[in-house]
């Protein structure tokens, strides 16, 4: 299967989130996955005001759309949790990307840090299982947070057909100060 990873953190960059994804790759390789990294050293970038050894990537939008290619036009991502003002599901490869994209603009939370990564092997060979922590804290507040997630993924010719999206929707909440599962925040 050919796997693509996208992160602004990445090689030369020394820290957990690369020791990650380096992880990550390595494991799905013994896998017998291809596997290839998106980072900022596929742009033209500018360092970080206030943390220079960062690179970032300058529009990397409309590049970015084109090397991922992941989701079958007619892919379904679906949450196992309530976004307030966010659909339960994105149909289409063209929702999928448009929902990140707005979804990511202005997000509550700061990653710094994914770990305790795993990918399991299924019975069917189109399913992929993966499971992840991230650490970060609230944009707001500073305060810590961390989450549990799990993905489910049915992978056809190369593509996603299917993507189920399952995140610790108690610690989430609480952590947002949102009441789980009500669309009425």
């Amino acid at each position: 299967m050919r796997i693509a990873i996208v992160s602004d953190a990445w090689r030369p960059q020394i820290n957990g989130v690369v020791r990650t994804i380096e992880t990550i790759v390595k494991l799905l390789q013994v896998e017998g996955h291809e596997v290839e990294v998106f980072g900022p050293d596929r742009f033209r970038t500018l360092p970080c005001p206030t943390y220079p050894e960062i690179r970032l990537s300058l529009f990397p939008g409309a590049r970015l759309a084109h090397m991922l290619k992941l989701y079958a036009p007619d892919a379904i991502h679906e949450f196992s949790f309530y976004t307030p003002h966010r659909p339960p599901r994105y149909v289409g490869r063209e929702e999928v990307r448009a929902g990140y994209a707005s979804a990511w603009t202005n997000h509550p939370l700061h990653i710094d840090d994914i770990f305790d990564v795993f990918v399991y092997d299924a019975t069917d060979p189109e399913v992929v299982l993966g499971q992840w922590r991230l650490r970060g804290s609230l944009v707001a507040t500073g305060a810590p947070v961390e989450v549990t997630g799990v993905v489910v993924l049915r992978v056809r010719d190369g593509l996603i057909v299917h993507c189920h999206d399952v995140m610790d929707v108690l610690g989430t909440s609480k952590a947002l100060g949102r009441v789980p599962f009500s669309p009425n925040v």
